[in-house]
């Protein structure tokens, strides 16, 4: 997975077995600055190296799979800089736990639902199977879908081991880049004016596409 060392620290974010196959292209437009994208798989990617060693507030483990039916970096619209234009693809890991923290974070930052408000004071769930497809733009808009086949319903993204249920689903309101930086990094309601805290791994995120203006609602990506 180096082959992505110019845009990030591979290994240091996604684990030492983490594996690429795919196209990385390359273009220039005249005298406009190069444009990269992307379109393959990362295989082996330790979830554990990605959330739980990157974000100090939440964990998340097992072995994960990413097929990007495409990745395009560049200058990003609104004077951002550059950056990931947009990305689109899928999420899919089998057995790991996941902090009940992070579960309530993308519940209150990016409105996932949960099954269940309460988890008996544990703080950390099995999960069976991850699935999420998802779609992000250059308005920072995060179009999202379940990927766990056809035995779940399309919604669901996140199945408990202990029951088989389903743990988690997909957003019916709004779900953008500044609510999955906020869900990673929870700032205390005193400083909700605050973006991200400043941290260097923190630093990854600013090169996703913020948007600029309120967001409406969600457009749902189908199995």
């Amino acid at each position: 997975a180096r082959v992505l060392d110019p845009f990030f620290r591979a290994e240091a974010w996604l684990g030492p077995a983490a594996r690429l196959e795919g196209t990385l292209t390359l273009q220039q437009a005249g005298a406009a600055d190069w444009e990269a994208s992307f379109q393959g798989r990362l295989l082996d990617v330790d979830l554990g190296t990605l959330v739980s060693q990157r974000f100090s507030n939440h964990r998340l483990t097992g072995r994960a799979q990413l097929a990007l039916d495409s990745a395009r970096w560049g200058d990003r619209p609104g004077g951002q800089g550059p950056g990931w234009i947009e990305a689109r693809g899928i999420l899919t890991a089998g057995r790991g736990t996941i902090s009940t923290g992070l579960l309530r974070a993308l519940a209150s930052e990016m409105q996932f639902r949960l099954a269940t408000p309460s988890f008996a004071g544990r703080d950390d769930l099995e999960y069976h199977s991850l699935g999420l497809r998802f779609a992000i733009g250059d308005d920072g808009q995060i179009r999202l879908g379940g990927a766990l086949g056809a035995e779940y319903p399309p919604d669901a993204v996140l199945i408990r081991s202990d029951s088989a249920r389903v743990l988690a689903s997909i957003p019916e309101g709004t779900a953008n880049v500044r609510g999955l930086i906020k869900a990673l990094f929870p700032v205390a309601d005193t400083d909700r004016g605050t973006m991200v805290p400043y941290t260097p791994d923190s630093q990854i995120l600013h090169y996703l596409p913020v948007p600029t203006h309120r967001i409406g609602s969600t457009s749902t990506l189908g199995n």
